[in-house]
């Protein structure tokens, strides 16, 4: 899973730039190399900095946009949840969904969670994110009802609200660690 996070563009799906580092020699060197395209796209109009400045200097430009553009992104509801549906293959059933944090930014386009999630997690702003994913994920449950089939999962974020909610009272009464 973490190699496959390593080789490949989270929003894309395709090789990346590192993937092609280690396999390209091997590609251009097989057989079949006449079979071998290998397709550059510039999404974020980095030519210039990647170009200029190298691709490292381009990512950690892309980082520290996406760090400062991240509280707009809060402010904006530009987070979004994508539902997939989580099939048994043996009876071929959905029992339920696996919901993908998205953020949708004017500036950057969409950006993957993977992209984000380490910065907000700096930034104290994890906590805000996971009030609007808990917003989002529990909202159509509520609407649904207790009678429909996902009364249970509705029971469930109630719970989990509730529980956060207790904690953070909790916390908010006990008294500062002194050290």
């Amino acid at each position: 899973m973490f190699r496959h996070a390593a080789l490949y563009d989270p929003l894309t799906g395709l090789a990346n730039r590192r993937h092609l580092e280690e396999r390209g020699p091997y590609l251009m060197g097989s057989h079949d190399a006449a079979g071998t395209a290998i397709l550059y796209v510039d999404l974020d109009d980095f030519k210039v900095t990647n170009d200029t400045f190298g691709h490292r200097a381009g990512d950690a430009v892309r980082q520290a946009l996406i760090r400062r553009r991240l509280p707009h992104g809060l402010s904006s509801d530009g987070f979004s949840l994508h539902y997939q549906p989580l099939m048994d293959i043996a009876t071929g059933a959905c029992p339920g969904v696996e919901a993908l944090l998205r953020w949708e930014d004017a500036g950057l386009g969409t950006v993957c969670s993977d992209e984000f999630i380490h910065l907000a997690e700096q930034s104290g702003d994890i906590h805000a994110i996971g009030r609007c994913v808990m917003n989002q994920a529990c909202a159509p449950a509520r609407k649904l009802g207790p009678g429909s089939p996902v009364g249970p999962a509705a029971a469930r974020c109630a719970d989990v609200v509730a529980q956060h909610r207790d904690h953070r009272n909790r916390r908010r009464r006990e008294p500062p660690i002194r050290r």
